[in-house]
């Protein structure tokens, strides 16, 4: 199987990056095909620019687009490996969104009643990095507010089949190494319960990790 990893986060040392290690290591252990769209290191714009309107012109997207775009294509699924800041995900992810899920890319025409996905059943892993506790997303309502803007309004409204694990209370910095290879362990756990679900196994882990806020 070929599985695109988006991974979002300036810093080669965080701990994202741990997580994309042992994601890619665990992939390919599997025998599957693992492409990374590192977006920070690769420079990745991810600010609407004027050229990108061409869209609602069915005209030709830029070719940062279209590349991002084929990077989609040639895969049969994503995970998205991104921290939480300020309770939502960061502007770099946002920005791809914004750009890459173009009109006639990512759904039909948005102006009729009835605009349908084109995805369809495409399947995408987002798994985040949280520095909070459970409880505190629960009490302000965090995590509901980014199912409902993210799993339903975004991957939703593609028609995007998606599943979101949240890595809870992450300490940035200073962690020694025999505390982080528990969390690494549970981002691994992560991996490979969407990879089984791929095949039709339902994800325990997942819904989970997701369940622990509510």
């Amino acid at each position: 199987m070929r599985i695109l990893i988006l991974f979002i986060h300036p810093r080669p040392e965080s701990f994202c990056a741990r997580v994309l290690g042992v994601t890619q290591a665990w992939l390919r252990d599997q025998g599957h095909e693992v492409e990374v769209a590192d977006l920070y290191e690769e420079g990745f714009n991810p600010a609407m620019i004027a050229e990108d309107f061409a869209q609602f012109a069915d005209e030709p997207m830029p070719d940062d687009v279209l590349r991002e775009q084929a990077r989609v294509d040639r895969n049969d699924a994503m995970i998205v490996i991104t921290p939480v800041w300020w309770w939502q995900y960061p502007a770099m992810l946002k920005g791809w969104i914004d750009r890459v899920f173009s009109e006639g890319w990512a759904f039909t025409d948005s102006r009729a009643p009835n605009a349908e996905p084109i995805f369809g059943l495409r399947k995408v892993l987002v798994m985040a990095t949280a520095g909070a506790e459970p409880a505190r997303f629960a009490k302000y309502g965090y995590l509901e507010g980014i199912q409902t803007l993210w799993d339903t309004g975004v991957w939703g409204y593609c028609g995007v089949d998606v599943q979101t694990a949240i890595l809870w209370a992450i300490r940035p910095f200073g962690v020694p190494e025999a505390d982080l290879q528990p969390r690494l362990e549970e981002a691994k756990n992560v991996v490979r319960d969407f990879v089984r679900s791929l095949d039709g196994v339902q994800p325990e882990f997942i819904s989970r990790a997701v369940r622990q806020a509510s």
